[in-house]
């Protein structure tokens, strides 16, 4: 299984940050699409996680940039 390649950081600062992770698709395949992943808050964020995830690792595969 190839698995996308993944950037993690804060974007903006101070109290406006938050963190996120970029999923690229691997080389040499064409992305001319992306998707903003929105996950809930709170305890439902926790139970979410990993489908969240797992959602963006195959939307990168398939060629769309995630974040």
């Amino acid at each position: 299984m190839e698995f996308s390649d993944r950037l993690s950081g804060w974007i903006g600062d101070g109290s406006n940050a938050f963190y996120s992770t970029l999923h690229m698709p691997p080389e040499g395949v064409d992305s001319s699409m992306a998707v903003v992943l929105c996950p809930p808050l709170g305890h439902e964020y926790v139970h979410s996680h990993r489908s969240y995830r797992h959602l963006a690792e195959t939307l990168a595969r398939a060629g769309i940039v995630t974040v």
